[in-house]
């Protein structure tokens, strides 16, 4: 008899969005190109890629504030994109957004305090005392419950992005995506806030798509990462495998600035925006992707010894 595979949290299947260029009307540009992935129940997944790769778009795409061209988004195996409003509606509670840019996500009229409660009240279970749970929340995230009766605008950006995210865990959602979530936080806080994360994610099962620069945050949070460049997935795999053993010469490139090393230097294969590191042009097609392993995916083929394979010393490349 064979095993029962449980159903992924988020299965996100052949995603493909374009947006036409604006100005003189010719042309599209392709943030998000037959993206497919999935996220177990519990864990985390890593979106990383330099601006302009991506991981926005993706984001929104699943959060149903894009509506791709191809493609499907499913929560817990259910459909949740191309839906109508009337049917998300319901399960909204179940897949919240901590946005890079909080203040744009916050109503300005509304207190931070309302503004979670009204989150809270998606939620199954809701508090038998909605201001003590607000309190108590605001305090996981370093801070104080009177910060319930302040305005977004009467807070700085770090304290509102702690606020966004006590906001998004209070209706305790199945899915939580979120978009630089620490890049306004100080060391101490970014420690707090991922402890709180690993806290729910531990309690709850709940699952995380996590898109950032930061790849400390990376190595200590995800248990897979997804490399973006150009709107493709070029690489992806366990985190300890993508940073023990990273197989595209993107993917090296960012483990290599994270060392300090500088790209187009000797040691690091240059990266410009549309343009291959190995060959300093536009990638040739096909663009195979190749399992290389168990979940261990890789889309290179130009300087491959033969389909999983490795490359031959990328790090020398000029």
């Amino acid at each position: 008899m064979s095993a029962v595979t449980e159903t992924p949290t988020l299965s996100v299947k052949n995603l493909y969005k374009e947006f036409p260029i604006r100005g003189r009307g010719r042309g599209t540009v392709i943030p998000v190109n037959d993206v497919s992935f999935d996220i177990p129940r519990g864990t985390t997944t890593a979106l990383v890629g330099e601006s302009g790769s991506g991981k926005s778009t993706l984001s929104r795409i699943i959060m149903g504030l894009y509506t791709p061209e191809r493609g499907t988004v499913e929560l817990d195996g259910q459909r949740i994109s191309g839906v109508s409003a009337g049917k998300l509606r319901p399960l909204r509670a179940d897949f919240q957004m901590v946005f890079q840019n909080p203040l744009l996500s916050f109503d300005p009229m509304f207190t931070i305090g309302t503004s979670i409660r009204e989150v809270m009240r998606l939620a199954a279970d809701r508090p038998a005392d909605p201001d003590a749970a607000v309190a108590e929340l605001l305090d996981s995230v370093g801070l104080s419950p009177s910060f319930a009766s302040l305005r977004p605008r009467g807070v700085s950006g770090g304290e509102l992005q702690r606020a966004a995210i006590a906001r998004a865990v209070s209706a305790y959602p199945k899915l939580l995506v979120l978009d630089e979530p620490t890049s306004a936080l100080d060391v101490s806080i970014q420690g707090q806030v991922l402890a709180l994360l690993a806290k729910l994610q531990a309690e709850r099962g709940m699952a995380y798509l996590m898109a950032t620069h930061d790849l400390k945050v990376v190595r200590l949070t995800s248990h897979q990462v997804i490399v973006l460049y150009r709107g493709r997935v070029v690489e992806r795999g366990a985190t300890d495998d993508i940073f023990a053993d990273a197989r595209h010469p993107y993917t090296i490139s960012l483990l290599a600035a994270e060392h300090g090393r500088v790209a187009g230097s000797a040691e690091v294969p240059p990266v410009a925006h549309g343009e291959c590191p190995v060959l300093g042009g536009d990638c040739p097609e096909p663009l195979h992707f190749e399992e290389l392993s168990p979940g261990r995916w890789v889309r290179c083929w130009r300087d491959y010894d033969g389909p999983g394979q490795r490359m031959s010393d990328p790090l020398a490349a000029a």
